[in-house]
């Protein structure tokens, strides 16, 4: 139910693919060895929306100031998904 993506770039946008399952969630990473950061996640299924879609390619790119905070994660319906990624 977790879909982890990463970047090197620290203000890089969480990608949300065609072939993504819309019932996951996705979680952005962002950083280099060794230091990462957890920017952010969001469910796939309010990332495929037409505000997010690239015109370049067949994809969605969401600004990490429209992901959810980490910590928000096991407060929400989606923390059973969770549970076993982030105890």
């Amino acid at each position: 139910g977790i879909e982890v993506r990463w970047t090197q770039y620290i203000g890089g946008n969480l990608i949300v693919y065609p072939n993504d399952r819309d019932e996951d969630v996705a979680v952005l990473v962002v950083g280099k060895s060794p230091e990462y950061t957890i920017a952010g996640w969001l469910p796939i299924s309010f990332a495929k929306v037409k505000r997010y879609k690239n015109p370049k390619q067949d994809s969605w790119w969401i600004d990490q100031a429209n992901l959810n905070p980490i910590t928000d994660l096991r407060k929400s319906n989606y923390a059973n998904r969770a549970d076993s990624a982030i105890s």
